[in-house]
């Protein structure tokens, strides 16, 4: 054998593993910038368009794949629009329309936003309830209540980093994907049907009525307001350069989540389709679906459409109320900035920015000609991307020295001038 033959599979062998050592570290380094696309893609596979797939699907079989497709890319511009507005200025969408537009027209961008993030919560609270309802027998009205409390200690651990809240996220995502890749196998849909479907718009008498309600429950403008707001921890206050590199992660985190999305969605259509109208059933209601589908499919399939409607339920619901909050941020602007003279350096000035929740967003120290800032997004565990500030207002730099509350700039580090400033803090701040 020649040495060319006997080299060539050891050759083969060495490109195949760097190969797999360089798509590794690519993963590696994508991972921490994936999430915020992920809980405003939950938003697009909420129990309300459940209701819409299962009975486009019921009634008009593969016909309206087209139009979810063609809504999840109306999606996906308006969502990568809003992250790159977020990295791009710095504020959100909310926080930008309260500085650009009147006061009467942020009233009414205000109302109308809430208004959507409510009846989508309503819906996606309701599915939630009724996915335990279905799983454990438990009647709806105490479904409801332990519905709000998985939910509230869902929305809990962001106080702990957005990145606790996304990974959660990301799991209730990972387990309505896995239950319906078990309902496409099961339900065996005709690829040539589906194919026809995705590929040829088309409309029949009376489905573009179900068609609009399709588009309504994808693009919802509530969501758009959250996009921009989640991409803030990980924005660089100055450096233009990791910004860049950021909305490029945001792009690809968008596009993962959200076609992730249509195929949830598609998912739920292809398997009415194939299951209810090829056994000419019109199925109108989730409950009627899960009824429906025991002695169809079998319990496995009723299983798995039940455990994908709780996590879809509780999943939305944290979005929607965390969209629901991020939008009052158009009348109201939800941070508090103190400017006091540094008493221990003659004309300087410290300035401190903090964010509604009461955490130090930025310090900022000046001396005529000189300016310093620490962005609160500069601390915490940047291997996770976790920058949720490690510093709480008032707990750890707050205390009281001869009967005056105090903010001890010790543990920031920032004043260039004198390390141990001790800056007056007016008890009106004080929460």
């Amino acid at each position: 054998m020649s040495s060319v033959e006997q080299t060539a599979p050891i050759t083969t062998l060495r490109t195949s593993e760097n190969l797999r050592v360089r798509w590794r570290e690519r993963l590696r380094r994508l991972l921490p910038f994936l999430g915020p696309a992920f809980i405003v893609s939950v938003g697009y596979m909420d129990p309300g368009n459940w209701g819409t797939d299962i009975d486009g699907g019921s009634r008009f079989g593969y016909q309206l794949l087209w139009v979810i497709l063609l809504s999840n890319l109306m999606a996906i511009l308006l969502q990568t629009l809003s992250a790159k507005l977020g990295i791009a200025t710095g504020r959100t969408l909310p926080q930008l329309c309260r500085d650009n537009f009147s006061k009467p027209v942020n009233m009414f961008l205000w109302i109308t936003a809430e208004i959507a993030a409510m009846a989508t919560d309503l819906a996606e609270f309701l599915g939630a309830a009724l996915g335990l309802y279905l799983l454990f027998g438990i009647p709806m009205f105490p479904a409801a209540l332990l519905s709000g409390v998985i939910i509230s200690a869902i929305l809990a651990l962001e106080q702990f980093g957005h990145r606790k809240l996304e990974k959660v996220i990301i799991g209730l995502v990972a387990v309505i994907g896995f239950a319906y890749i078990i309902e496409i196998l099961m339900s065996q849909p005709d690829l040539g049907s589906l194919m026809s479907g995705l590929l040829i718009p088309r409309l029949s008498q009376g489905s573009i009525l179900v068609a609009v309600g399709i588009i309504g429950a994808t693009v919802m403008p509530h969501n758009l307001y959250l996009h921009s707001a989640l991409v803030q921890p990980r924005r660089h206050p100055t450096d233009a350069a990791k910004n860049k590199h950021l909305y490029k992660m945001s792009k690809i985190d968008s596009l993962i989540a959200l076609n992730g999305a249509w195929l949830v969605n598609s998912a739920i259509l292809i398997m009415s389709a194939a299951t209810f109208a090829n056994n000419g059933l019109a199925v109108t209601s989730i409950e009627e679906a899960h009824q429906t589908l025991a002695p169809l499919l079998g319990g496995l399939s009723a299983l798995a459409f039940a455990i994908a409607l709780l996590a879809s339920g509780l999943a939305s619901s944290t979005t929607a109320t965390m969209a629901g909050a991020n939008a009052k941020a158009t009348v109201e602007n939800g941070k508090t900035v103190l400017t006091f003279p540094a008493p221990n350096v003659p004309g300087a000035t410290v300035k401190i920015t903090f964010n509604a929740k009461m955490l130090i967003e930025q310090v900022e120290t000046r001396d005529g000609t000189v300016v310093t800032q620490t962005n609160y997004s500069d601390y915490g565990d940047q291997n996770e991307s976790d920058y949720k500030a490690d510093i709480m207002f008032p707990k750890r730099m707050v205390r009281t020295q001869g009967g005056m509350t105090v903010l001890d700039l010790t543990t920031l580090k920032t004043n260039t001038y004198n390390p141990y400033v001790i800056v007056p803090i007016p008890q009106s701040v004080m929460k």
